[in-house]
């Protein structure tokens, strides 16, 4: 496998590190306001429902508080949805961990000093301790055959 696609393999999988919990949170915000546009049939409305809203020319728009219903809809979503969210950013960070280290484990990226763990230097590590078993009087064996 080219080293460089494995590095691109692995860099996406950190990108893809999910953050649906924060997302769920920040969209069902029950202490937010409703943002609605100026205009004659939004100020009827406001009047009609008796609203508080806030006027904010400059930007020609309307804050209005939410309502009970549409806050106890919100706090119902975080309740219930709270757990599969940290449930699904626990489950993409142990799969990109695990896939990187899985990906180093096998010697497609890079580990310590820049060194990928390629097959020529692990043959050259193998014939070393070989040699040295010999030489030590360990092994009589008459050929090297590494495991694969």
């Amino acid at each position: 496998m080219n080293r460089a696609w494995a590095a691109g393999w692995a860099l996406s999988l950190a990108l893809c590190t999910s953050c649906a919990t924060y997302t769920l949170w920040h969209r069902t915000d029950p202490s937010e306001y409703v943002v609605m546009p100026q205009s004659p049939a939004t100020e009827r409305f406001l009047a009609e429902h008796k609203l508080q809203s806030i006027k904010d020319d400059p930007h020609g728009l309307y804050f209005v508080e939410k309502s009970r219903l549409r806050k106890f809809k919100d706090y119902t979503i975080r309740t219930l949805g709270t757990p599969v969210t940290v449930t699904l950013d626990a489950a993409t960070t142990v799969l990109v961990v695990g896939a990187a280290g899985w990906l180093i484990v096998h010697g497609w990226m890079p580990m310590e000093g820049g060194e990928t763990g390629s097959s020529d230097q692990q043959q050259r590590e193998y014939q070393r301790l070989y040699d040295e078993l010999r030489t030590s009087g360990q092994l009589n064996s008459p050929s090297p055959s590494p495991v694969r």
